[in-house]
């Protein structure tokens, strides 16, 4: 039996090629292509050369203008994100969030796709002033300005994760290290220093609120960001090799403390923004190990990871030139360590992503990525269920605060089953009018967690979106739509006995089982009071409406209506206060509404 400890998500990061993805422009192919075989979860790469088509259309630049200069190469990557606008960056964040909806082709029950991390590559946050270079990758001068375009990117980087509901920014704090370099700062141990200070500044530049200007920052007119302390961290990756600033324990613990030194701008504590990517198979490469992480009490600096092989040993022969499929060169024995790590940062840490992402820069078949993904769930599995054997498995730090929503489809059975003989088509009309409801659901950025035979209990989690209320929001909408779905109009005095809708809202907290046989269900006190709630307008409230005005009915607590901010249109209906409820086993009454004028006999 597989144990209930909380056990990471697999996540994938969308920089992997696939046959053809060179030479499909402007389509996210990564993206797409793992959408269309059900994969739901994603570190999504911001961004590639190849992308940059895709990205100017999502933000609805349909024209070059002087913002985005072209060179012999096109525009680069940098570049191109540092010149987006807050407004820009939304219309870039709906976009994507249309793409999960639209390209996926997993099952509807289950969390939604999603994406967890974005990953980045804007090494010039670190650059000393005489090693700015004179032409970037397009072929056109920035001078000076590189190092404050690659700040700038990360902003926009950082607003983009946020908007999208990512956990984290996974950054390379510097690339090589250019040579000359020694030659002009003195010796290595000095420049080292002065190129750790640099990031360590760029940090507090990156999350500046106070700059108006800063997409991050309340007081940018355009900016969605109310509260800065909600942005997502910055998750710095360790590179192997003597060439990279960040290659060893020792040279995060400096630039830790010398982030610390700078410390914190007003009453936002940005420094501890400043997070641990582990790659485990840079890990390898560098002979690192988790204990050496704990020794060094960084294991709650650690806000994400990484898993691929390369090739050999540290010291055999072993390259970084290529990801290659876990259980290469490395099987689960070696992995195991790590695995566990992550789950018991999962269960320790919310500071912690609880994915682990699986990175195949060098793939090429669609099979290869899915054989990866099978394989870090079977091994995170089997750690998990050894290390329930010698302890009892850690319950989750953190529940999951959102909306819930319930539908229940009134008077499905009547209609489709109430016949002596029941046939295949009666069941695939139901299926299709839940699917119908579902998709709804889906589109509204929730994720239909459980079926209850003819409705559902779907989450709208608070982290996807950029508040509360706008979660609320989209709770209140997906209940609207699917009422309108469902019963598009209200039937005559004859159609009585056709399908009502019910829908109830409650805002509340939630635990979803990420292992174990009860994977990706939703349960908790407040799931009980939605589905109560539903119940409620099923058995109190439908039966005193008039039959010759029943269709559809929305309830919401006091919970959600307080959350319940945002009005989609000026004429939408407001709340209608019916009264105070008790509800069995949930202790204390609960303040209840209907949405509209609701008449009751």
């Amino acid at each position: 039996m597989h144990s209930s400890t909380t056990v990471p998500e697999v996540s994938l990061i969308t920089s992997w090629f696939v046959p053809g993805g060179k030479g499909a422009r402007g389509d996210l192919v990564g993206l797409r292509r793992a959408l269309e075989e059900g994969v739901n979860l994603f570190d999504l790469y911001f961004l590639d050369h190849e992308d940059i088509p895709w990205y100017w259309k999502a933000a609805g630049l349909e024209d070059p203008d002087d913002r985005f200069p072209r060179g012999p190469t096109g525009t680069g990557p940098t570049l191109f994100a540092a010149r987006l606008t807050a407004k820009e960056i939304e219309r870039v964040a709906n976009r994507l969030q249309a793409e999960l909806t639209r390209r996926y082709n997993g099952l509807l029950v289950g969390r939604r796709p999603r994406f967890v991390a974005l990953a980045t590559y804007f090494p010039n946050v670190s650059l000393l002033s005489q090693e700015e270079p004179k032409d970037d990758e397009a072929g056109y001068e920035w001078g000076a300005n590189s190092r404050a375009m690659a700040i700038r990117a990360m902003r926009n980087a950082v607003y983009l994760a946020y908007l999208l509901g990512c956990h984290c920014v996974e950054m390379v704090g510097g690339g090589s290290v250019p040579g000359p370099a020694f030659k002009v700062a003195g010796r290595r141990e000095r420049y080292k220093d002065r190129r750790r200070d640099r990031l360590a500044r760029a940090f507090r530049e990156i999350y500046n609120v106070r700059d108006p200007k800063n997409p991050l920052s309340p007081k940018n007119k355009d900016s969605k960001v109310t509260k800065p302390k909600k942005l997502p961290a910055v998750a710095l990756e360790l590179e192997p090799g003597p060439p990279f600033l960040l290659n060893s324990l020792d040279e995060v613990v400096a630039l830790l403390k010398a982030v610390d030194v700078l410390g914190t701008a007003g009453t936002f504590d940005w420094c501890s923004k400043v997070t641990l990517n582990i790659d485990i198979a840079h890990a390898f490469l560098m002979g690192l190990e988790p204990r050496h992480i704990i020794r060094r009490k960084l294991q709650n600096r650690v806000a994400h990871m990484h898993i691929s092989d390369h090739g050999g040993h540290q010291g055999d022969g072993g390259a970084h030139a290529a990801d290659l499929l876990p259980g290469t060169f490395h099987f689960y024995e070696e992995y195991k360590p790590w695995l566990e790590f992550a789950i018991d940062r999962a269960a320790r840490s919310t500071r912690f992503s609880r994915a682990i992402a699986v990175e195949l820069e060098a793939a090429n078949m669609v099979s290869t990525v899915l054989a990866a993904i099978g394989t870090t769930r079977r091994w995170l599995q089997i750690a998990a269920d050894e290390r329930a054997g010698v302890r009892q498995a850690k319950a989750p730090k953190g529940l999951i605060p959102g909306a819930l929503l319930v539908v229940d489809i009134g008077n499905s059975t009547k209609k489709h089953f109430e016949k002596k003989r029941i046939t295949v088509d009666d069941c695939r009309q139901l299926e299709q009018l839940i699917a119908k409801a579902c998709s709804c659901v889906h589109e509204l950025g929730g994720s239909v967690m459980s079926f209850t035979g003819d409705g559902f209990i779907a989450l709208f989690e608070e982290s996807q979106f950029s508040s509360p209320e706008e979660a609320a929001r989209r709770a209140k909408e997906a209940a609207k739509e699917i009422c309108r779905q469902v019963h598009p109009r209200r039937p005559r005095k004859e159609e009585g006995g056709d399908l009502t809708v019910r829908a109830a809202l409650h805002w509340g907290k939630a635990y979803i089982p990420t292992s174990g046989r009860l994977r990706d269900q939703v349960i908790g006190r407040d799931v009980v009071c939605a589905t109560r709630l539903c119940d409620w307008l099923s058995h109190q409230i439908e039966p005193a409406v008039p039959e010759v005005v029943r269709g559809t009915l929305i309830g919401a607590t006091n919970h959600f209506r307080s959350r319940d901010k945002l009005r989609d249109k000026p004429d939408d209906k407001p709340w209608t206060r019916w009264g105070e409820q008790e509800f069995k086993g949930l202790g204390r009454g609960f303040e209840l509404y209907l949405l509209g004028k609701v008449t009751v006999d």
